[in-house]
């Protein structure tokens, strides 16, 4: 953590992954909304039912492992390793747009 740049990357994969999660806002309004720090972000769904349909497809689709949160179930949160790298953000979002296409 005290390499020079490696906070500057966290917060750089942390836009990334806010950016590319906002556009997919954009096709898919299920997604009520996306909020966090650096590289936990937090994905809030209008229809909480939707949530463990999408968690399985990543799941076993994508190889992408994510958690439900929230009091109503209705939020998908991610925490990548602080060591991830734009390729795998790039990747992980692939997965997550699949199971929005397929389950959403």
């Amino acid at each position: 953590m005290s390499e020079p740049g490696f906070l500057d990357n966290v917060r750089a994969r942390g836009s990334q992954l806010r950016d590319a999660i906002s556009e997919l806002k954009e096709r898919h309004p299920v997604i009520r909304q996306v909020r966090g720090p650096g590289l936990m972000v937090g994905v809030s769904f209008e229809d909480p039912t939707v949530v463990p349909g999408v968690l399985d497809h990543c799941r076993r689709e994508g190889r992408v492992i994510l958690m439900n949160a929230g009091t109503d179930g209705n939020i998908v949160r991610w925490m990548p390793p602080l060591i991830v790298s734009a390729d795998e953000i790039d990747e992980g979002v692939g997965a997550f747009a699949a199971a929005l296409d397929a389950v959403a």
